[in-house]
């Protein structure tokens, strides 16, 4: 990694140049006499050599010490002793007579470029009254630490009196005060107490902190011009201030005398402020609020401008001032090491841009390595429609009597999100264009390849930049029928695309999406580096999306003559005839380079130059220019200064149309051609040979193409060359169409370069040329190393370790550039810290591999290897933290203990681990393994046989309100064909489930009450089952309040003698609808007591043999764990009823499926026997249930005859949904299955207090 120049301050030569040398008893002796009295902590200052304009000064830490250096950065007494140095500069420290007291109150800022040693040297330099710059050099003299810009204040007279005259020091009190030791308790000091004495404030208020000019330039004092009274300019300047003193101080201005003190008049630090910000309004220029420190009257004031801002002041006082001709000033030692580096301003206009992460996927690639192992081996991703985009849900329809071509490159699974971890719900997230979803995924990843995702970015100024085109996924949810809702408007717009990474990491740069057709990507990241270098964005993220959802792009290109006849893309070739379509979702992060050089970035190329113009009018809107290219890329040549001799590849735009592709060879020829005459010597190829024509997003792909070619050092074939086009000649031009993969050798003494175009039909073309950067390379560290890594849940933990083994198995060994070392630094400092986490202490990357595939697998005792809920775990580790300091740990590099506390959740700074000198570098590593759940429009169900049921239902399980002025009453029809239905059969007889009654008065409840929302369930019984045969079967759900509750009965009537059947009854409880506290599980540890385990297959063949045969739709336990007590399952809600997910809050098959976790806790003496819900004390809704979640059940008899259990349905971090108390069964035989009707309804009137204990024994 290239390191900074190192900086070193001339030891000798300022020694050479002092006027005065003072040793350590003078000084401080000196300082004493000043009322400056230091004890031994604080005498580090040995030696100070000094003049007027600067001094040296020998520091060291005491002796006594010095073992605490390593628990600092910046050592107090160190520091203290470089700032004492300042007594070398102006009068000798030993003339005290008329001498200020100064005392630091304020540092512009502070630079560590190494840490300081115990001992070295501190030099300082003035840079204004009472103002001077500050550096500390170890004994050689490179500088380690540089602080700009350090003010001191002058003490009030009052307070240096008090030090000086009123208190007598003792010899023996001296002797305290000069060795740091307290005076001995219980002496008395006779020194008379001054109650009128304040200290002053030398701070300035949060409040007035913020009023300051942020881009206040530096204000040198230069050599002021004294008004004497004859400069008209001056006086004209000191009546302006004077007129601002008056206004801010309600002071007349006859009373205003011009070199009578500010704070003479009252200007303290507010009115200062206000003072200060009037004469910068005037004059519109820009002070430090300091300022009035510097020069504390309005004479001084007001030649320091008159000075410093000459033009200006002659425009506002009308004078014309001509400045006298005058010799450059010497550069010194002070100009070099403090010269305005870190002040923040714009790039020049062609300063050098980094890329420092990427990701992406496309066609037969779901990230970048994949797509550079197709690119290497030369793939055609090309393809037909892949089947799942034919049948999946009818989403995808090609309509072959509207276009010739079906053919292109396809992304996997661009129906599948993860929006748990991007805090979306599901419904959002289906009717949000998959444009959005994939975009934001990549947009994190290529931030976290980087090394900044998460908090990391978190208001910075990152500008967010995508190409991205029309989209036409509202198309697809209106032909399935999808409810338009308000996230369906934001959901499918084009600017929200880029803001969504903005919102979720608090981006505050520029937000823009851009539609230039072909060329929208590259567009986008050269609008990126100029971002960038006019200063609007300190990092950017660049890239483009592009997905064809409906047939609507085909049948379109292809009514334009557009598309290849073959469906394959011929770049260059006689017989190409059109381009193919291709899908294609990149991020690119880019950074100023000198800044991520000095961050430790890992860079994969740097943009020199880049441009835009546009075709103007040409043979047709769609057609190109060869004259507007060639006019682009020499401008391009010209301003990044970049010959075109030392290209050697060009991305070309090569879409595959007979005359387009021979205007952009003809325009690079004559661009080159101005440059070099050398012929054959620039490989030319196209991406799009490989993966299609990806629209707005294939810049962005060329352009990971380029720098993936740099990293492996190898230009990939182009394909489908056979015959150069006729309308090219390449032997007579600079360029090839390379056709094999061939190693790509960098010139001597040049960086291998290369060019990137992209040419919109719209007109707008973009270029681009980029280089490689080449790292330095470190040697590999054997020293043991800790990894770590953390995911939002288990699951995508142990999908996380998986794919870091699966990495280091495939890069094992690739071009000697893996290195352990780097890469614990990059996962402990460049990765978010998320909830669930794993670390793992190893020596080489085989050990690593082999204990990440042990923890995949489910393996938990695994030596060195760690893991928890950095969250849950985070108060269990208290005591841990207590015992072991984790400054202590570092040094002592217990990485075992670090391992675990950071597992637990204590937080740790890595960067203590490793020296300023040998720090590692970032490199590129495996993202994040987002979750693969599917969100999309499902085509509606042809009902097999007429229903009642309507578009316009209340709810899925809920038709309609039947309610009259007697009776608050809703209505659902079922009928076999029902999921919830045919899936569920109980003693071969088709049941509704007992969830599916919890649900319906849940829903119910809800609709008859908009004000409040249904929180609680209470004494619900499940009276009589519902049986449903191939007649459809009305359901009535009725209701009526009851004091602060609200009483439900499900009942059904008969059709012959109106006979009303009750299946189940209940309460309902209302609460304003808020979300509760969070209450979390510990998954983990429930998982932990659980020895046993049961598969799936196991669950439900015990099932079926008790008489309940679940079919598909029920099966949704993936996992279950249990012991003699408490059982835990996952679960998972099958993908074909994700569609309106959204719509149930107790899903019935996900309920069923937290019922049937007790399976784990069946009784084995009653195997055989059927159980079905008999009662239910209490559910309380806490959240909607989520499509995957846990359920944790526990025995809750307490030595009751009837078994009962509480039932807690989590989501996958632990946090509980829905509790659910005292849930009870019954067992089912033939005999008592339909005549236990009267006896249950008997048990419910006891339960409600309709009747007394000797009622119920007389009838029994």
């Amino acid at each position: 990694h290239e390191k900074t120049p190192e900086q070193r301050i001339p030891i000798e030569a300022i020694k050479a140049g002092a006027s005065c040398e003072i040793d350590r008893k003078t000084l401080y002796r000196g300082f004493q006499k000043t009322g400056l009295c230091y004890g031994d902590y604080f005498q580090g200052l040995k030696q100070i050599w000094g003049n007027n304009e600067e001094a040296l000064g020998l520091i060291c830490i005491p002796r006594a010490y010095e073992d605490e250096l390593s628990s600092y950065t910046l050592h107090p007494a160190l520091t203290d002793a470089a700032l004492q140095t300042v007594a070398g500069i102006a009068s000798h420290p030993d003339d005290t007579a008329g001498r200020p007291l100064l005392v630091p109150f304020a540092v512009e800022s502070v630079e560590i470029l190494h840490p300081p040693e115990a001992s070295g040297y501190a030099y300082i330099t003035t840079a204004g009254p009472h103002r001077f710059h500050l550096a500390i050099s170890d004994e050689t003299g490179r500088v380690c630490v540089k602080f700009r810009d350090v003010s001191f204040k002058v003490l009030p007279e009052p307070l240096q009196d008090f030090f000086y005259e009123p208190r007598r020091v003792r010899a023996e009190e001296e002797h305290d005060l000069m060795t740091g030791t307290r005076y001995p308790e219980g002496e008395k000091d006779d020194t008379p107490s001054l109650p009128g004495l304040r200290t002053p404030d030398l701070s300035l208020t949060t409040e007035e902190v913020e009023t300051l000019p942020a881009d206040a330039p530096e204000d040198r004092p230069g050599n002021p011009v004294l008004s004497d009274g004859t400069d008209p300019r001056t006086a004209a300047v000191e009546k302006i201030i004077a007129a601002c003193v008056s206004d801010v101080l309600g002071v007349e201005i006859e009373e205003i005398d011009r070199e009578g003190q500010f704070s003479d008049y009252g200007v303290d630090s507010l009115t200062g402020i206000r003072l200060v910000n009037k004469v910068t309004s005037i004059f519109d220029i820009t002070l430090r609020i300091t300022i009035i420190f510097d020069y504390a009257n309005i004479k001084e004031l007001a030649s320091y401008l008159c000075a410093e801002y000459r033009e200006k002041i002659s425009e506002i006082v009308s004078e014309n001032i001509r400045e006298e001709h005058s010799e450059p000033p010497e550069i010194t030692t002070s100009d070099i090491l403090f010269h305005e580096e870190h002040i923040t301003k714009p790039e020049s206009p062609l300063s050098d841009i980094a890329i420092i992460g990427m990701s992406g996927r496309f066609p037969d690639a779901d990230n970048i390595w994949e797509f550079w192992q197709n690119l290497a081996a030369g793939k055609d991703s090309v393809t037909g429609i892949p089947e799942e985009r034919r049948n999946a849900g009818g989403y995808y329809e090609p309509e072959p009597d509207r276009t010739y071509s079906i053919r292109g490159g396809f992304l996997k699974d661009i129906d599948k999100f993860d929006p748990l971890f991007f805090n979306m719900s599901g419904r959002e997230a289906e009717l949000t264009d998959p444009r959005q979803r994939i975009f934001l995924q990549e947009c994190w990843a290529a931030l976290e390849d980087a090394g900044y995702a998460g908090e990391a970015v978190s208001g910075m100024r990152c500008g967010v930049f995508a190409g991205v085109s029309e989209g036409d996924y509202q198309t697809r949810m209106e032909q399935a029928g999808v409810d338009t809702e308000p996230q369906t408007f934001w959901g499918n717009a084009a600017s929200v695309l880029v803001s969504r990474i903005a919102y979720f990491l608090n981006l505050k740069g520029p937000a823009v999406a851009i539609d230039t057709a072909c060329s929208s990507s590259l567009t986008a990241v050269h609008l990126a580096c100029q971002s960038i270098r006019s200063g609007e964005s300190e990092m950017a993220l660049a890239g483009g999306v592009f997905v064809c959802i409906t047939p609507r792009y085909y049948i379109l290109a292809g009514n334009a003559g557009m598309l290849s006849s073959e469906g394959r893309c011929k770049a260059f070739d006689d017989s190409a005839d059109g381009f193919v379509p291709g899908e294609g979702v990149a991020a690119l992060i880019l950074k100023p380079l000198d800044t991520a050089v000095k961050d430790g970035d890992h860079i994969y190329g740097v943009i020199k130059g880049s441009g835009l113009n546009q075709d103007g009018k040409t043979n047709g809107i769609t057609a190109p220019s060869a004259l507007s290219q060639t006019t682009l890329e020499l401008s391009v040549y010209e301003k990044s200064g970049i010959h075109p001799g030392t290209i050697t590849y060009v991305e070309t735009h090569g879409t595959g149309t007979k005359l387009g592709d021979p205007i952009e060879i003809e325009a690079l020829t004559k661009a080159f051609g101005k440059y070099t005459d050398k012929k054959g010597y620039c490989a030319v190829g196209s991406v799009k040979t490989n993966i299609g024509h990806a629209a707005a997003a294939s810049g962005a792909a060329s352009l990971i193409k380029v720098l993936l070619s740099f990293k492996y050092k190898q230009i990939p074939p182009s394909l489908n060359f056979k015959q150069e086009n006729a309308y090219i000649r390449f032997r007579e031009t600079p360029f090839y169409v390379n056709t094999r993969l061939q190693d790509w050798k960098s010139q001597e003494n040049t960086p291998t370069r290369a060019a990137v175009s992209s040419f919109g039909f719209s007109g707008t073309n973009a270029h681009l040329v980029i280089e490689e950067y080449r790292h330095e390379q470190l040697s590999v560290s054997n020293e043991p190393q800790i990894i770590l890594l953390s995911a939002k849940t288990r699951e995508r933990l142990r999908a996380y370790a998986e794919k870091v083994a699966d990495f280091l198995e495939k890069h094992k060994g690739l071009q000697g550039d893996f290195i352990l070392r780097d890469m614990a630094w990059t996962l402990q400092t460049a990765r978010e810290a998320m909830e669930e986490r794993l670390a793992a202490v190893v020596s080489d990357p085989d050990e690593l591999t082999e204990k990440l595939r042990r923890f995949a697998e489910g393996q938990r005792d695994t030596e060195n290897l760690y893991f928890g809920n950095g969250f849950a775990d985070k108060a269990g580790s208290a005591d841990l933290f207590e015992e072991n300091d984790v400054t202590s740990l570092i040094r002592k590099r217990e990485n075992s203990k670090l391992a675990q506390l950071w597992v637990s959740g204590v937080k740790i700074d890595w960067n203590l681990l490793y020296s300023e000198q040998q720090r590692p570098g970032r490199m590129p590593l495996p993202t994040y393994p987002f979750a693969k759940e599917r969100y999309w429009p499902e085509k509606p169900i042809v009902n097999r046989q007429p229903s009642t049921v309507s578009q316009q239902s209340l709810h899925p399980m809920i038709d309609s309100n039947e309610s009259t002025l007697e009776e608050q009453c809703f209505k659902k029809v079922f009928q076999k064909e029902d999921f919830y239905l045919k899936d569920h059969i109980v003693g071969g007889e088709v049941l509704l489930p007992g969830a599916a009654f919890l649900e319906m008065a849940r829903a119910a409840g809800n609709l008859a009450r908009r004000t409040l929302r249904v929180k609680k369930l209470t004494n619900v019984i499940w009276t009589a089952p519902l049986k449903i045969g191939d007649t459809p079967k009305e359901v009535f759900i009725s209701l009526w309040p009851d004091e602060e509750r609200v009483e439900y009965e499900m009942v059904t009537i008969s059709d012959g003698n109106g006979h009303r059947q009750v299946h189940a009854r209940g309460k309902l409880i209302y609460e304003n609808d808020r979300l509760a506290d969070a209450e979390r599980v510990d998954i983990e540890a429930i998982r932990d007591r659980c020895p046993e385990r049961m598969t799936p297959e196991e669950c439900y063949s015990l099932f079926q043999a008790r008489g309940l045969r679940y079919g598909p739709a029920f099966q949704t336990i993936e996992d279950l764990w249990f012991n003699g007590s408490e059982a835990l399952s996952h679960l998972r809600l099958p993908q074909q009823f994700r569609n309106d997910f959204h719509r149930f809050v107790l899903h019935p098959l996900l309920t069923d499926g937290a019922w049937q976790t007790l399976i784990g806790l069946a009784d084995r003496s009653t195997e055989g026997t059927l159980y079905v819900p008999f009662a239910l004390g209490e559910t309380i809704v806490i959240r909607p249930l989520t499509q995957a979640c846990y359920a944790y059940a526990s025995d809750s008899s307490g030595g009751s005859r009837v078994r009962k259990f509480n039932i807690d349905i989590l989501d996958e971090t632990g946090q509980v949904l829905v509790k659910m108390k005292e849930f009870s069964m019954k067992a089912v035989s033939d005999a008592n299955t339909a005549n236990d009707d009267n006896m249950l309804q008997l048990l419910h009137r006891l339960a409600q207090g309709e009747i007394n204990t000797e009622d119920v024994r007389l009838r029994v």
